[in-house]
């Protein structure tokens, strides 16, 4: 079965953030994704890797052995984050997007139908907007058993 993003698929305005810690890192992250923007938009055709911080602290250069790899993971970010910071990437136009996004949003606790409705619409603008590109949607790793059993499950069903 496909899961192809609808044209009735919107974006919902960003919640509140119940974690101090996670607003500040994101405030602080604000000055970094403008401070990218300009580099970002002289290096069309590359693969680049979108998401949170286990996108951020990957070392796909080295891992990839390719110096032209662009990482735009960005620590405690999440959906609403790369949604908002989205443009950067399909200025880009790349031959091959990877996206890891999500596991912030399970802790900040948006329900998982908005998850889905966020990683799909990334999917759906990049489509649009950027049809050369190969899109690699990345499943969302569980960080201990209480997550694996209450949140994977409703999730997986959803994309389903």
């Amino acid at each position: 079965m496909s899961i192809l993003p609808s044209p009735k698929i919107r974006t919902l305005t960003l919640p509140r953030l119940t974690n101090a810690l996670a607003f500040v890192h994101l405030a602080e992250n604000t000055k970094r994704v403008s401070d990218l923007a300009g580099v970002l938009r002289n290096a069309p055709g590359r693969v680049v890797f979108l998401g949170n911080s286990i996108t951020e602290y990957g070392d796909w250069k080295k891992l990839l052995n390719d110096t032209t790899v662009i990482n735009r993971g960005i620590a405690a970010d999440n959906t609403f984050g790369v949604l908002e910071r989205l443009e950067d990437v399909i200025a880009l136009q790349p031959k091959r997007l990877f996206i890891e996004i999500g596991i912030n949003d399970i802790a900040q606790n948006i329900p998982t139908e908005i998850i889905v409705r966020n990683i799909l619409s990334i999917v759906e603008r990049v489509t649009m907007r950027s049809p050369v590109t190969k899109i690699y949607v990345l499943s969302i790793l569980p960080t201990n058993d209480n997550v694996k059993k209450n949140i994977r499950t409703p999730l997986i069903k959803t994309l389903k």
